[in-house]
């Protein structure tokens, strides 16, 4: 289905009476390409975790769409985040992760400092006029929150800090110390289904009782025991364990949703830090990290990671199912229930309000 292009004020009213976005948002190539315009390429998206740039010299590559990043750690310590491309002709110049005193291009052996600057290129001195210090590597934004480093592609970025607002000082006051995790496990799978309708998924638990029994025997998923939070740029559900009776005190688990690909779950002592990466209108990469406290055997690590992926499962059969029902050309839109959903709407909205935004 190819996506109407009706006014944002009605898409406005739209989402803010109950109904979803339209059926082409979900499918259309063209809205694909506005929203990794006006979104993805201008919005903070999680690169890694510091631990990877331990020392000088490491680094780390990463793909934030369809733009190829590099992170580093250069000599005085300094972090740092390129566009991972030589301005010679293209090519990927790092690959991988490890340690490096430069980063050389395996292409024309193209050679650049860790600070960015274009330190040789062979026969380059055969060439009247040409200057080096106009071919250093794009340098990106790059911050931290505790260990977590963040990329924008948006080079006029505002802070990190203003897009996260008061979300890392809310998960602090709950206890939860993002410093003291270490990274056993990581996996990625493919989606057959538009990104949002991933991230809609994964923000509401109105389909709990019914999709994930195991999930929902060991979270109390009743509506009136989750607290649903809409902040600026965020979304956040807290909950609690169904062992525990007494209730008091910071939540048992946590799920913050970082607009508009970032997914933190934090059980107890531990982190699944998902990464949502658009491929193309119903294509979508996911990216989980498991990260624990303390001393965890490799048996309970697996335990966790199974039990995950059992939930995964069961969300990537609903997420697909939705895809092709919404590719089919037979709903022009769906409808939320708003007690349940309404933090579906407040992303949505977020979405418009990026569109319009960015006018073609």
């Amino acid at each position: 289905m190819v996506a109407v292009a009706p006014r944002f004020e009605d898409l406005r009213a739209a989402l803010a009476a109950g109904q979803t976005l339209p059926a082409g948002w979900y499918t259309d190539p063209a809205i694909f390409r506005r929203e990794q315009a006006a979104i993805f390429r201008r919005s903070w998206q999680y690169a890694g975790h510091a631990a990877r740039l331990a020392a000088a010299g490491d680094y780390f590559t990463v793909d934030l769409g369809a733009v190829p990043v590099v992170v580093l750690s250069d000599r005085a310590g300094t972090l740092r985040a390129f566009v991972n491309v030589c301005r010679h002709r293209g090519h990927q110049v790092a690959h991988g992760h490890g340690n490096a005193r430069a980063l050389q291009c395996p292409y024309h052996a193209w050679t650049y400092g860790l600070d960015g600057s274009l330190r040789a290129a062979p026969r380059a001195d055969r060439e009247p006029g040409f200057d080096p210090c106009g071919y250093a590597l794009f340098p990106l934004p790059v911050e931290t929150w505790g260990p977590l480093i963040f990329v924008n592609l948006d080079p006029d970025a505002r802070p990190l800090s203003v897009a996260l607002g008061d979300l890392p000082a809310a998960i602090a006051a709950m206890g939860r110390d993002l410093a003291g995790l270490t990274m056993r496990h990581r996996q990625e799978y493919h989606l057959a289904a538009n990104w949002k309708v991933f991230v809609e998924n994964s923000i509401e638990c109105y389909h709990c009782p019914v999709a994930h029994p195991g999930f929902s025997e060991l979270i109390d998923v009743a509506p009136d025991s989750m607290q649903l939070i809409a902040g600026p740029g965020y979304v956040q559900h807290r909950g609690w364990l169904r062992a525990n009776e007494e209730r008091t005190g910071p939540p048992d688990f946590l799920f913050s949703y970082v607009f508009p690909g970032t997914m933190l779950s934090m059980p107890p002592g531990r982190l699944n830090l998902t990464l949502v990466h658009p491929i193309d209108s119903e294509q979508t990469l996911v990216v989980t990290e498991y990260y624990f406290a303390g001393e965890v055997s490799e048996e309970q690590v697996a335990e966790q990671v199974a039990f995950t992926n059992r939930t995964k499962g069961e969300d990537q059969a609903l997420v697909e199912s939705v895809q092709r029902g919404l590719r089919s050309g037979m709903l022009p839109q769906g409808r939320f229930l708003s007690n349940s959903e309404h933090l579906l709407q407040h992303v949505d909205r977020m979405v418009v309000d990026a569109l319009e935004g960015d006018p073609v």
